[in-house]
């Protein structure tokens, strides 16, 4: 990017940080639930007496843990997704004169296999494994647990895998939200009636000065 193209250039370095930002939130989402689930796991098992709580019932609580942090995930990176789109096809385009060629956060991951797209796949992994994690814990529990409870953690554990087959279509939906995004905006660019539209729905508030 030339020195005199600064100016020009504000909006795209001002989306470049946002984008980096919410990406490494997402990425601190992700590592905080993985640590919270396993210190979480760590101390029921380690207590010397059963806590209060039983087994079925913590672990609908990590289950909830679990979907919310995803919930929170994915809002995290659509948002991201928003912003890479647009910069993908407003700043990154084919056109020599505003392509900025910076790497694109948004569609770029580590070359090779499954993860390629990381960003993706990192946390359909990370929460597959850590509802896995959970419906193991149970089976243990049904080993040592007296008879009468072990109808509730079969349950628990019916719940756990489904969570966890609902975890492995993370990556394909976070996937079709990075391509709709994207698609979406290539749409408005190529149609000035849209861009005005859109500049039109924004209002000027005028002070009563």
């Amino acid at each position: 990017m030339r020195q005199a193209d600064y100016n020009r250039a504000e909006e795209y370095i001002t989306l470049r940080d946002e984008l980096r930002e919410l990406l490494a939130h997402g990425r601190f989402i992700l590592y905080a639930t993985s640590a919270f689930i396993v210190g979480a796991l760590a101390w029921y098992m380690g207590r010397s007496e059963m806590p209060y709580i039983g087994p079925a019932a913590f672990a609908f609580f990590l289950y909830a843990v679990l979907w919310l942090s995803c919930l929170i995930y994915i809002s995290s990176f659509s948002q991201a997704f928003r912003i890479g789109g647009y910069i993908a096809v407003f700043w990154e385009s084919r056109d020599g004169d505003r392509r900025m060629q910076w790497h694109r956060f948004n569609r770029r991951g580590a070359t090779g296999g499954y993860l390629r797209g990381y960003l993706t796949g990192a946390a359909q992994i990370a929460y597959t494994v850590l509802a896995s994690i959970v419906v193991g814990f149970l089976f243990y529990m049904l080993t040592i647990s007296p008879s009468q409870i072990r109808g509730l953690l079969w349950w628990a554990i019916i719940v756990g895998v489904g969570e966890a087959l609902a975890f492995t279509l993370l990556r394909d939906y976070l996937r079709s939200e990075q391509v709709g995004f994207e698609q979406e905006w290539r749409a408005i660019s190529a149609s000035s009636e849209r861009q005005n539209n859109i500049h039109g729905e924004y209002e000027t508030f005028l002070s009563d000065e």
